[in-house]
């Protein structure tokens, strides 16, 4: 569960135990807590452990201890201090020149003491965003930010607070980095920052995260960003095409439609927005629009078809990609096309075309409440494999 260094150098670790599960029911250590030690060769005995008593300057100084214990037990004695009221000049001071270290590491332990000691302000951080070292910047950006408030779970956003200006104020900064920065670990800093903006704030900040390629594949880069972008559903759903429109992450802008399509009868424009402006965008753009609107409107028999689908379907409809295809002949008859239906039904009792296909055009016949779904269900009844769907499709009639 955790590692944790002694003074000594050796290793304290902290072991989970669930009894039945990943360990034995009898013999788990309850007396021990399962800590352990981990030691190499006979470890030398340290002395002046009680760091307490230490001036100022000696504390900072062990900030340069090649064994984080000491640094990390020198923080906690400095924090106590200023958390007493004791005023510190002269350890902020020496800590701030620590915080210019051109090793990050050294770097790292001045700040986070200043920062924890409450010897920082923004303007303080804000120089830390140009730092040549990534792991600077991206606990400068984290700093910066953690005071702001945070969405809800369910993606409400919080009342206002006073930090909207401060977030205001260094905005272009985070947008530049997102355009320019090279490093995904900063990237990723800004993405989880996200859910902290105001909503008005977030469209140029995200523009500039999906339009980052070399994210596209990231294990969590598109999810991220998309946390931050849920409440624009309702909030600003016109920000989110402007969003779409830059997003070369196929996740992403794959949930940016499928959010639209759920508002689909309250705001219908901005999916209409997405759909014209998916005219003339790489195949690969349409497809993810086609399976975040199919997602979107899963389980809808009728919904109100946006004014941009016809000329959308009929360039799909000449694709390549079956799949592609068939999530539009599906989203057609959702939007009441009587040929689409048409077509569905063709191609379930069509014997020559695939099985998976005729089962899902089936499907698509079952929930759309089509007339001729009884007819099609009586004459697939003998039809190996798709009999079951079949009899299924028939048990919704008396």
């Amino acid at each position: 569960m955790d590692l944790s260094c002694g003074p000594d150098g050796s290793v304290f670790a902290i072991d989970w135990s669930d009894t039945g599960e990943c360990h034995e029911r009898n013999g788990v250590h309850r007396t021990s807590g399962r800590i352990f030690k981990i030691q190499y060769g006979e470890p030398k005995a340290v002395s002046g452990l009680d760091l307490s008593g230490l001036p100022e300057d000696a504390l900072v100084q062990l900030h340069l201890h090649p064994n984080a214990w000491f640094q990390q037990q020198a923080r906690r004695v400095l924090v106590e201090r200023a958390h007493d009221g004791k005023p510190l000049l002269e350890a902020a001071q020496r800590l701030r020149v620590l915080s210019e270290n051109a090793d990050p590491v050294l770097a790292l332990r001045g700040l986070w003491t200043l920062y924890a000691m409450g010897a920082t302000d923004a303007a303080f951080l804000r120089t830390k965003l140009s730092h040549p070292d990534e792991h600077v910047r991206t606990w400068a950006i984290r700093l910066l930010s953690d005071s702001w408030p945070l969405d809800t779970i369910t993606s409400q956003r919080p009342k206002e607070t006073e930090h909207a200006n401060e977030a205001q104020a260094v905005l272009p900064t985070f947008v530049e980095m997102a355009r320019t920065d090279a490093s995904g670990l900063v990237r990723l800093a800004l993405a989880s920052m996200l859910q902290r903006l105001p909503s008005r704030e977030r469209v140029a900040l995200a523009s500039e995260l999906v339009a980052r390629t070399e994210d596209a594949t990231d294990h969590n880069q598109p999810l991220l960003v998309w946390y931050g972008l849920i409440g624009l559903g309702v909030e600003d759903p016109v920000g989110l095409v402007q969003i779409a429109r830059r997003c070369a992450l196929p996740l992403t802008r794959q949930y940016i439609a499928r959010r639209l399509a759920e508002e689909i009868e309250k705001t219908p424009g901005p999916l209409n927005s997405l759909l014209e402006f998916s005219l003339n965008s790489t195949r690969e753009f349409q497809s993810d629009i086609i399976k975040g609107l199919s997602q979107g409107l899963t389980g809808w028999r009728k919904a109100p078809k946006p004014l941009a689908w016809d000329a959308i379907a009929a360039k799909l409809n000449e694709s390549g990609d079956p799949a592609l295809r068939e999530g539009v002949r599906e989203l057609s008859v959702v939007f009441g096309d009587g040929r689409a239906l048409k077509e569905v039904a063709a191609l379930a009792l069509d014997g020559t075309a695939e099985l998976e296909a005729r089962k899902a055009a089936l499907q698509t016949l079952i929930s759309s409440g089509a007339p001729e779904r009884r007819s099609v269900c009586e004459k697939l009844l003998s039809v190996r494999f798709l009999n079951p769907l079949a009899a299924r499709g028939l048990s919704l009639f008396d």
